[in-house]
């Protein structure tokens, strides 16, 4: 950004706009946090956010299975 600014002094903000993102309007990752019906959702919903694509099968019982973990350790306390 600095060299930027040494040709264009007045450059405020450096966005990227790919040409074929124009059609697509994506939820905040926070509003869809919000709209997580359990943590199952939650952790799918992170795992699209940062990976662009949805857990699988396999990705989707392991989650589901630490999580299982995690509710039996806390019944335990």
């Amino acid at each position: 950004m600095e060299q930027l600014r040494t040709r264009f002094p007045d450059t405020l903000v450096l966005g990227f706009d790919p040409e074929d993102a124009a059609g697509k309007v994506k939820a905040s990752y926070s509003s869809r946090l919000a709209e997580a019906e359990d943590d199952l959702g939650v952790c799918c919903g992170f795992l699209d956010h940062v990976r662009g694509r949805p857990a699988d099968e396999t990705e989707l019982s392991a989650l589901r299975d630490a999580l299982e973990e995690v509710r039996l350790a806390g019944a335990e306390l």
